[in-house]
Formats: structure tokens, C-alpha cells, sequence
């Protein structure tokens, strides 16, 4: 039905433009006037929504769009923290069986300066008794944990 009526509307279209160009004039000119200014009317408030509706829609869909790739940003930067608090625990928990499967204390740097103090050959007691000679690299070892003993 569609292709019948926009066939025969456009053959008649083509017949009345054939016919105003052989004659040079334009036939029933009132009726196309008031046709082509109610298009043209047609065309401004379309275009006068268009671009009251188009710009904060745009705006909108770029905001929109903003905020979905930061929030995917966030996603991804909680994961990572997520990951690495992790990584830092089973290091820790590493590191701590490490240090009592060696049978070392747990006790703070304050007390290995003690107990390296109390020593006799320590460089912390001879520095106390006014013995002292210059460092020397076979002073000290790296144990595979990374501490340093002073021998």
C-alpha cells in the first residue's frame, strides 16, 4: 500500500514539475505558498527543539560518559590496592616465618644494640672501652634473611 501511494505521489510530482517547466510558470502558486511557509514553519520548531533539547543532552551524555570512566578508574585502583595490601601481608607473613625458622627473636632493633653492646668483641663495647679500630668489611655478614651481624 505504502509503495502504491509514494509512487503515485511522486509520478505526480514529476508530471507537475514537467508540466510548470514546458509552460514557465507555476501552477496553483497560493496553495504552494502557504505549503512551502508551513514546511519552513515545520522546520524551525524542529530545529528550535533540536537545539533546545541537543545541547543538555549532549552535556548530559558527556557528564554521563566522565563518570563511568572514573568510576571504572576507581574499580580498578581498589583492585590494585586491594592486590598490593595483600602482597604486603603474605610478605610479612613470609618474612616472620622466615625469621623463627632461623631462630631468630622477634625482638626490636633496641635489643639487638644491646645484646650486641653486651659482647665483648662487638664494636659497640670496644667503643665503650676506648679500644677501638677502624671498620672492616669482614666485620660484619648479611644473613639470607638481610641482617646484618656484626662478627
Amino acid at each position: 500500500m505504502t509503495v502504491v501511494v509514494s509512487g503515485g505521489v511522486s509520478l505526480a510530482l514529476i508530471a507537475l514539475f514537467q508540466l510548470e517547466q514546458t509552460s514557465g510558470m507555476r501552477l496553483l502558486r497560493s496553495a504552494r505558498v502557504l505549503f512551502d511557509r508551513a514546511v519552513e514553519q515545520a522546520r524551525n520548531r524542529i530545529a528550535a527543539s533540536y537545539r533546545a533539547v541537543s545541547g543538555p543532552a549532549l552535556r548530559a551524555s558527556v557528564h554521563y560518559l566522565f563518570h563511568k570512566l572514573l568510576s571504572a578508574l576507581l574499580r580498578s585502583v581498589a583492585r590494585l590496592e586491594a592486590k598490593l595490601h595483600s602482597i604486603a601481608r603474605s610478605n610479612k607473613d613470609r618474612a616472620n616465618r622466615s625469621v623463627n625458622s632461623e631462630g631468630v627473636t622477634s625482638a626490636s632493633h633496641l635489643s639487638a644494640i644491646a645484646d650486641l653492646s653486651a659482647k665483648p668483641n662487638s664494636p659497640i663495647a670496644r667503643s665503650k672501652s676506648g679500644v677501638t679500630r677502624p671498620f672492616q668489611g669482614s666485620d660484619c655478614h648479611l644473613s639470607s634473611v638481610g641482617r646484618a651481624t656484626v662478627l
